[in-house]
């Protein structure tokens, strides 16, 4: 009996060991795996390569990435040859067009691109296609695809059709704009004048401008003269009607009516709304092209806003509901003729429009906001039943919307509601400047490795997310094909969000699953629009900074959707959007990055211990004032020292909207938003 007893302990501790050794190989494989990627990053591709080529195939999921990032180092070193050679064995491998098949296809593309074989080159583009969705990243590859296929005769159709969808996604304006220009090299006109037409509603009038003139030259000296001797603006001026009726047969109308387009927004930019008001009639009454009036309308309305034109505000905003009450910018146009009379003091008009928002518009995202602004109009006339009514409207609204958590700060400061509907932390009962005292969320690795098991792309998911690599977008994109086919439970959405990959699960339910992912319940929506990505790194340099980590993520969300190699056009990068010469300043000034390299920016553990750092210093600097160092980071502390020394009280709601730059001041909001809906989802009420 005893000797059977020890052949057990012997067998137990020998599976012991063996999993030990496992678990400590794919370690150490791992380990080799994020050397490689800081040398690939910091350009020393020879060393990147024999960490690389110390990975030995095995059935690990991570090899074949390990072969794309070799294949990668092969190029840089101008092996280009052998880089080919490593990716089509790969795919030649592949039975199940697994998670890295696509990226593999976009750079045996490019490579060929490089060497001069245009035929390889567009056969492997043309595998280059979103499948059910179209999520960020590919983005970037469809617009080199596109700009690829459309310069050739045999595939310019597919080059287009992948452009136009790198337009119509609707986010990343330099890819838009990439894709618009290239789209403009299209022999095709139905190419051209889409690409044209929405190069003058993005306000690219320039580009626009020097397409247009092109296109339509012989038209234009005949009408107009010389292009030189003329204000661009005054074209349509001087041209009048006459041009229009000679023109109306001409087989190039649709470029003279965006050459009206672009004189309609060149006339409203430089306020000239006399003008734009002479061709909007033409182009409205006698010259009916394809333009949409409505947006006209609404971009008008903006454009005096701005201008502080109270009467062009009034003026185009009303002549939007009143011409085109079904178009999408009515609500838009109703919250902001409801907010300019708000702002005003102007209680009764205001109340007029928010009110017609509550009852046709209940799904806006101007809903909550709307509700609130009436409960203040109704708290100024003393209507205490109706101001309670409407801040019970706005908690309709999604958990993280600003105004949601003042609504429930109202109520419960101004009626100590009870109900059961206030389970959001209203935004005065956020914790300020120090670590929580109560323990957050905690995360067990060993849990999680359980919960993964053997499932090959959640495990690969589990490493590339540690590191922060794009390998995990890539699989992230594959998870949600496979949810969409009922191949994987919809459940996994969370793990993806709490992964790292937010933007690509968001681009998947809002593009394909919406209707369906409002059956999911409210624990797992939450949990996927505010997730708590690269944890471990996030609550240990929060602990070590003294800030709430909740903080951190809710700025995450706000400035990178929790992407990490996203670079914004002011340069600033990562997850927490550093521009470098602040990085390499707050490294200096604070001792605890001493082993911190601003050059790795793109992986969480760096660039969350820098913009954790640089948020101390903030916090710090304003004594703790969560408000003032959140619009700190946004547009530079100097700007906020000058704001608050306006300011006549202490009161922070005024001082956020007495904040002069629509962005940072939107940008406050977004992050207390965010912020308070962490701790409504994860620490409760």
């Amino acid at each position: 009996m005893n000797g059977k007893k020890v052949y057990i302990f012997i067998l137990c501790f020998g599976c012991l060991l063996t999993r030990i050794e496992a678990q400590s190989s794919e370690e150490e494989i791992f380990e080799n795996f994020k050397k490689g990627v800081f040398a690939q990053e910091k350009g020393d591709f020879q060393s990147a390569l024999s960490c690389y080529e110390n990975i030995k195939d095995n059935e690990l999921y991570i090899f074949p990435f390990v072969r794309l990032r070799m294949a990668q180092c092969k190029d840089a070193l101008n092996q280009t040859d052998e880089a080919i050679c490593i990716l089509k064995d790969l795919i030649s491998k592949d039975e199940k067009e697994s998670a890295w098949r696509l990226p593999v296809n976009y750079h045996l593309a490019k490579y060929y691109e490089k060497q001069g074989n245009n035929n390889l080159a567009c056969e492997y583009y043309r595998k280059i296609y979103p499948s059910s969705f179209l999520p960020w990243w590919l983005v970037a590859y469809l617009t080199d695809c596109g700009t690829f296929l459309v310069s050739t005769d045999k595939f310019q159709k597919e080059g287009a059709d992948c452009l136009r969808k790198v337009v119509n996604y609707g986010g990343y304006n330099l890819y838009r704009k990439n894709a618009l220009l290239s789209l403009c090299l299209s022999s095709k006109d139905d190419d051209k004048i889409f690409a044209i037409r929405y190069l003058l509603k993005s306000g690219y009038l320039s580009e626009a401008w020097f397409i247009l003139y092109n296109n339509v030259q012989s038209e234009f000296l005949t009408y107009v003269g010389p292009s030189n001797a003329i204000e661009k603006w005054r074209i349509f001026e001087d041209a009048g009607k006459g041009f229009v009726s000679q023109v109306k047969q001409n087989k190039q109308i649709e470029y003279v009516s965006l050459l009206y387009e672009y004189a309609l927004r060149c006339s409203i930019s430089s306020a000239k709304y006399r003008l734009a008001n002479t061709i909007f009639d033409l182009m409205n009454d006698d010259f009916p092209v394809n333009f949409d009036p409505g947006e006209y309308l609404y971009w008008v309305g903006q454009k005096a806003e701005k201008d502080k034109n109270e009467e062009h505000v009034i003026l185009y905003y009303n002549l939007l509901l009143d011409r085109f009450p079904q178009h999408k910018k009515v609500p838009d146009a109703l919250f902001l003729l409801g907010l300019w009379f708000y702002n005003k003091g102007e209680w009764e008009k205001a109340q007029k429009y928010l009110e017609s928002i509550e009852k046709n518009y209940p799904q806006s995202s101007y809903y909550p906001r709307a509700m609130y602004l009436l409960s203040s109009i109704f708290e100024k006339k003393g209507d205490k039943l109706k101001t309670q009514t409407y801040c019970q409207k706005a908690l309709q609204g999604n958990i993280g919307d600003y105004y949601v958590h003042c609504s429930a700060d109202k109520l419960i400061k101004g009626f100590h509601d009870n109900d059961a509907k206030i389970k959001i932390v209203p935004l005065k009962h956020l914790p300020v400047s120090a670590l929580v005292k109560s323990t957050p969320l905690t995360m067990d690795e060993n849990k999680i490795r359980q919960q993964i098991g053997t499932d090959a792309e959640l495990k690969g998911l589990f490493y590339f997310s540690q590191l922060g690599t794009e390998e995990k977008e890539w699989i992230a994109y594959y998870i949600c094909n496979q949810i969409q086919a009922g191949k994987r439970d919809e459940k996994d959405l969370v793990f993806l969000s709490h992964a790292g990959p937010s933007q690509v699960v968001w681009d998947y339910i809002y593009s394909i699953h919406l209707k369906e992912f409002t059956n999911v319940c409210d624990e797992y929506k939450n949990q996927i629009f505010l997730p708590l990505p690269y944890y471990k790194s996030v609550v240990e340099w929060a602990k070590k900074m003294a800030i709430d980590p909740y903080l951190m993520w809710a700025i995450m969300k706000q400035e990178s959707s929790y992407r990490t190699s996203v670079i914004s056009t002011s340069n600033a990068r990562g997850l927490l959007q550093l521009i470098p010469s602040t990085a390499e300043w707050i490294v200096k000034k604070d001792s605890r990055l001493k082993e911190i390299d601003p050059l790795l920016w793109k992986y969480p553990e760096y660039n969350i211990a820098l913009g954790t750092a640089y948020f101390r210093y903030l916090l710090e600097r304003f004594n703790g004032n969560i408000v003032y160092a959140i619009a700190g980071y946004n547009a530079g502390p100097g700007r906020v020292d000058e704001w608050k020394k306006k300011m006549k009280d202490n009161d922070l709601e005024t001082f956020i909207e007495s904040i002069p730059f629509t962005e940072t001041r939107n940008y406050v909001k977004k992050v207390l938003g965010n912020y308070a809906g962490y701790h409504s989802i994860y620490k409760g009420f």
